[in-house]
C-alpha cells in the first residue's frame, strides 16, 4: 500500500508540481509505511539471522607488531624515490623517467605493505592434476549481476553513434586535449577551459588508438559509456556490504537503467568517472570499517588516488572519507563509554558488528592507505603547489566570488542549493539541456517514489535504533552532492546532474531498501500459508520485478525519445558544415583553402575542423579578411550564416565566378555555401 501510495504521489507530483495533493498522498504513504515498519520492525538483510563475521584482522596489536623492520626499510626506499618522482614531475609533463620513478614507488608501497599471503603453486598443481573431473559452479547471485550488467551495457552502448546527436563546445576542449596527447604532449593537468585533470584524455587517446576510431565524439562516448559500466558491480558490492545482498542487487538494477546515469554516461564528458571511482572506494572503505584488513584499506586509496585524476568534483570524496571515519570514531567511543545498547541498538546490523576505530592497527592502516592515495595523486599534487590558481580556479568559481559576486547570504544560498538538489529526485531537476530535458526530475517516478520511502527508513532506522549505516548513507548522500549545492555564486545551475554525479554511487540504496523490504515481508506471508509456500520465491521476484521492468520502459522511453528529441533541437550545425569541408577536401580543394565566415552565436570553429577530420583546422574569417583569399588562385569554399547579406555580397564582388547555394540541412540549421573556382 505504501509503495501504490508513493507512485500515485509521484505521479501527481509530475503532473502538476504545484498541486498539494500529490505532498499529501507522500505524507500518506510515508505514515502507512512506518506503521507497517513498526509492526515488524523489518530489516533488509538476511532471513537467517546470522551475525556477520567478526573482524579478520585483531585491532589489539600494538603498532609495532604492525609494521616491521623490513616494512620500513622498504618505506625509506619509498619516500625517496617518491621524492626524486615530485622533482621529476615538475614542469606539468609525464615523462619516461618520472613515470616510472611514480610506480616503482607505488609499487614497492603495496608490495611492502599489502598482506599476501604464500601461495604454493606445486600443491596447487598438483590438487588440479589429481582431480578426475572439472566443475564450473554459477551461483544466481553471480548471474543475477552478470545480467544486471549486461543490461547496464545495453543501457549504455545502445545507438551510442546516434545519440547523443551532435558535440557541443565542452567536447571541442576535451579532443583538442586528447589530440595533443596523441601528438606527445604529455601533460598532467590539462589548462583548456579553465582546467582539467588528464585521466579522460589518456583514456580518449587510448581508445582512439585501440579501436582506430578519428578524433570524434565516439571517442569520448566509448570511454565514458564503458565506465558508466563499470561502476555497476562496485554499486553491488558496496550495497552488499552496507546491507545485503539483495539491496545491492535492486540498487544496481535501479542504476543500471537510471536515466541520470545513462546521461552521464552516453554524452561522452567526465561526468561518470566520479560514481566509476567513488562506488569501489566506499566499497572498500566501509569493508575496512568492518574487518579493518590492511588490503582493503590499501585498495580504498588506491581508488581514491586514481579518482582525483578524473574529474574535479571528485576532489569532495577525500573529505568524505575524513567524514566517515570521524562518523564511525564517534559512534566506536559511545559504545566504549556509555555501552552497547547506547548506539547499534540492532544486533542484527551488519555495521554493529565493526572492527573498533579505538585501536592502533584501525589507525595504521588508515595512515597507509592516506599514504598510497597521496603516492598516486602526487603527479597533480605537485602541479597543485606550482600552479595552485590554475588547479583550484575550476571549483573556487562556483563556490566564491572570484568570476562573479555571490549575491545575497552565502550560507542561506548554500542551504536552499540542498533543498533544490535533494528536491531533483521527486520535484524539479536540472535546467541545463546537455544533460537533462529542462527541468525534469534525475529519476523516474517509480524510482522516485521508492526514495522517498527508502529516506523515510533510513531516519527511522536512526531514530530507532541509532544505526550508524543510516549516518554513513546520509553523510555519503550530503558531501557526493556537494560539488553542485556548494555553487553558491551560480545557484541557478543546482541541482546539476554533471557536479552531483558522484550520488549515482550511493542514491539508488535509498530506492532499492523498500523495495527489498516488501519482497522480504511478502516472502514471510506467502511462506506461512501452506499451500503457496512452495511459491513464496516466486512471489518475492515478482514483487520486485514488476517495479524494475516499468522503471525500465520508463527511463528508455525518455532518454532516446524525449532526452534525444530535446537534445538535437539544441546543438549548433557543426557536423554538417564539417562534412561539407571534407567533402570539399576530397574532391577539387583542401581544408588550407576552406573557411568559416564569423557570424554572432553561429557554430563552434573548433567542432567544424573537428568533424571535418582536421582538430586544428581554425580558418574563421571576418567579413573583411575575405578579400586577402583572393590573391591565391586555388579553390576556396567559405560557410556562411545564412542571413549575413553583407558577406554574401562581399563574396560576390570578390569572387564574381562564385557559386551561392543554401544547404539543405537535415536538423534544420541551413548555412550558404560560396565555392569560388580556381582562378586561371
Amino acid at each position: 500500500m505504501a509503495l501504490v501510495l508513493a507512485i500515485l504521489a509521484q505521479l501527481a507530483v509530475a503532473a502538476n508540481p504545484f498541486a498539494v495533493d500529490g505532498l499529501l498522498l507522500f505524507i500518506v504513504a510515508v505514515v502507512v509505511f512506518i506503521w507497517a515498519l513498526e509492526r515488524e520492525r523489518s530489516r533488509p538483510w538476511s532471513e537467517t539471522g546470522q551475525l556477520p563475521l567478526p573482524a579478520a584482522e585483531s585491532t589489539a596489536e600494538p603498532w609495532r607488531a604492525l609494521i616491521g623492520r623490513r616494512q620500513l626499510i622498504t618505506f625509506a626506499f619509498v619516500a625517496v624515490i617518491a621524492l626524486m618522482a615530485w622533482l621529476a614531475f615538475g614542469g606539468n609533463r609525464f615523462t619516461m623517467t618520472n613515470v616510472v620513478l611514480w610506480l616503482a614507488a607505488i609499487g614497492l608501497f603495496i608490495g611492502a605493505f599489502g598482506r599476501w599471503e604464500r601461495i604454493d603453486l606445486r600443491a596447487g598443481l598438483r590438487r588440479l592434476v589429481d582431480r578426475e573431473g572439472f566443475t564450473l559452479r554459477i551461483s544466481p547471485t553471480l548471474l543475477a549481476v552478470i545480467g544486471i550488467v549486461v543490461v547496464a551495457a545495453f543501457f549504455r552502448f545502445h545507438e551510442l553513434d546516434r545519440t547523443p546527436s551532435a558535440m557541443v563546445s565542452d567536447h571541442a576542449e576535451k579532443l583538442l586535449d586528447v589530440n595533443d596527447v596523441l601528438h606527445g604532449q604529455l601533460s598532467i593537468f590539462f589548462g583548456r577551459n579553465t582546467g582539467r585533470e588528464a585521466f579522460q584524455f589518456y583514456l580518449g587517446a587510448a581508445t582512439i588508438e585501440l579501436f582506430d576510431l578519428p578524433v570524434g565524439h565516439m571517442a569520448l562516448k566509448l570511454g565514458t559509456a564503458a565506465f558508466g559500466v563499470f561502476t555497476i558491480p562496485w554499486v553491488y558490492l558496496l550495497g552488499k556490504e552496507l546491507f545485503s545482498t539483495r539491496v545491492g542487487l535492486v540498487a544496481s538494477a535501479l542504476t543500471a537503467v537510471s536515466l541520470w546515469a545513462e546521461v552521464v554516461s552516453r554524452i561522452g564528458l567526465r561526468y561518470p568517472f566520479t560514481p566509476a571511482f567513488a562506488a569501489p572506494t566506499l566499497y572498500f572503505l566501509i569493508r575496512a570499517f568492518r574487518y579493518n584488513q590492511r588490503n582493503d584499506w590499501l585498495l580504498c586509496g588506491l581508488f581514491l588516488g586514481i579518482g582525483l585524476h578524473t574529474y574535479t568534483p571528485f576532489r569532495v570524496v577525500p573529505v568524505l572519507l575524513v567524514a566517515l571515519v570521524g562518523v564511525k570514531l564517534l559512534f566506536d567511543f559511545a559504545r566504549q563509554r556509555l555501552g552497547e545498547g547506547a548506539v547499534d541498538r540492532d544486533p542484527l546490523a551488519p555495521a554493529a558488528h565493526e572492527a573498533t576505530s579505538l585501536a592502533p592497527a584501525f589507525w595504521v592502516n588508515a595512515v597507509l592507505a592516506g599514504i598510497l592515495a597521496g603516492l598516486v595523486f602526487l603527479p597533480l599534487g605537485r602541479f597543485a603547489v606550482d600552479q595552485p590558481g590554475q588547479f583550484w580556479f575550476r571549483a573556487l568559481t562556483r563556490s566564491t566570488g572570484i568570476e562573479r559576486e555571490i549575491v545575497g547570504n552565502p550560507l542561506l544560498t548554500f542551504l536552499d542549493n540542498n533543498k533544490n538538489a535533494l528536491l531533483m529526485f521527486n520535484y524539479r531537476g536540472d535546467v541545463a539541456w546537455v544533460t537533462n530535458v529542462t527541468g525534469d526530475r534525475a529519476v523516474d517516478a517509480v524510482t522516485g517514489a521508492l526514495m522517498v520511502l527508502g529516506m523515510a527508513y533510513v531516519l527511522w532506522r536512526l531514530l530507532r535504533y541509532r544505526d550508524r549505516t543510516s549516518v554513513y548513507l546520509l553523510v555519503m548522500l550530503v558531501l557526493l552532492l556537494f560539488p553542485s549545492t556548494s555553487n553558491t555564486a551560480f545557484p541557478n545551475e543546482n541541482p546539476s546532474l554533471a557536479r552531483a554525479s558522484g550520488a549515482i554511487a550511493v542514491v539508488f540504496f535509498f530506492a532499492a531498501v523498500p523495495l527489498v523490504l516488501m519482497a522480504t515481508r511478502l516472502y514471510r506471508a506467502v511462506g506461512g500459508m501452506p499451500r503457496l509456500a512452495p511459491y513464496r520465491t516466486a512471489a518475492a521476484v515478482i514483487v520486485v520485478a514488476l517495479p524494475l521492468l516499468f522503471a525500465v520502459r520508463l527511463n528508455y522511453e525518455w532518454y532516446f525519445n524525449r532526452y534525444d528529441a530535446n537534445y538535437r533541437g539544441n546543438p549548433g550545425n557543426e557536423a554538417e558544415m564539417g562534412s561539407v569541408l571534407r567533402g570539399f577536401a576530397n574532391s577539387i580543394g583542401d581544408l588550407q583553402h576552406a573557411y568559416m565566415v564569423a557570424a554572432p552565436f553561429w557554430a563552434d570553429v573548433r567542432l567544424v575542423g573537428i568533424t571535418a577530420g582536421d582538430p586544428s583546422w581554425a580558418n574563421l574569417l571576418q567579413t573583411n579578411q575575405i578579400e586577402p583569399t583572393a590573391r591565391d588562385p586555388a579553390p576556396k569554399l567559405f560557410l556562411v550564416h545564412v542571413s549575413d547579406e553583407a558577406s554574401l555580397t562581399t563574396l560576390r564582388g570578390v569572387f564574381p565566378n562564385g557559386n551561392a547555394r543554401r544547404y539543405p540541412s537535415k536538423v534544420g540549421r541551413e548555412f550558404m555555401v560560396f565555392l569560388a573556382p580556381a582562378r586561371t
